[in-house]
C-alpha cells in the first residue's frame, strides 16, 4: 500500500527490488520505505555510501539518489541559468531531503513543522505549512 500511494504522490512506477543486487545501472533512486524508527539508519547508510546522496524525505523514506540528482544541485543550476548567485536565493523547506536546497540558497527557510534538524541549520523558521508559512516568508524575507 505504501508503494501504491509513492506511486500516485511522485508519479513514477517503482519496482519492487527484494535484494540490492537486483538493481541494474538504469535505476535512478533506490527507496527504503519503513517504519519512521528508518531514520536512524540515516548515517550508517551516507557512510557505507559516501558517493551518494543519502536523505529522508518522509520519516519513513530513505532515500539514495546520485548526487547530481538532489535539490541543491536543481537549485544551482537554476540559479545558474539566470546568471544568480546563491545570496540573491531562497529556499524554503521542511525535511531532511531538502537540506542541499537549504544549504545552496543565501536565505535559507524552514517550516515552523520542519524536522528539527532543518530548522537548526536554516537562517530562518517561518510559520508552518498550515498557517501559509511559505507566503509569510516570501513577505517577509523575499519581498
Amino acid at each position: 500500500p505504501e508503494r501504491a500511494h509513492y506511486e500516485k504522490h511522485i508519479g513514477v512506477k517503482a519496482t519492487f527490488a527484494p535484494d540490492l543486487t537486483a538493481i541494474g545501472d538504469d535505476t535512478d533512486k533506490l527507496l527504503m520505505i519503513g517504519l519512521p524508527s528508518l531514520e536512524r539508519m540515516l548515517a550508517p547508510v551516507r557512510e557505507a555510501f559516501p558517493e551518494f546522496a543519502v536523505g529522508m524525505s518522509k520519516p519513513a523514506y530513505l532515500e539514495i539518489n546520485n548526487p547530481a540528482a538532489t535539490k541543491g544541485a536543481a537549485l544551482r543550476a537554476l540559479a545558474e541559468h539566470y546568471g544568480l548567485g546563491p545570496e540573491s536565493v531562497m529556499a524554503i523547506g521542511d525535511g531532511l531531503n531538502d537540506l542541499s536546497m537549504l544549504e545552496y540558497a543565501g536565505v535559507s527557510v524552514a517550516m515552523e513543522n520542519a524536522h528539527e534538524d532543518v530548522k537548526k541549520r536554516c537562517k530562518y523558521v517561518t510559520l508552518s505549512n498550515n498557517d501559509d508559512g511559505v507566503a509569510y516568508a516570501v513577505k517577509k524575507w523575499a519581498l
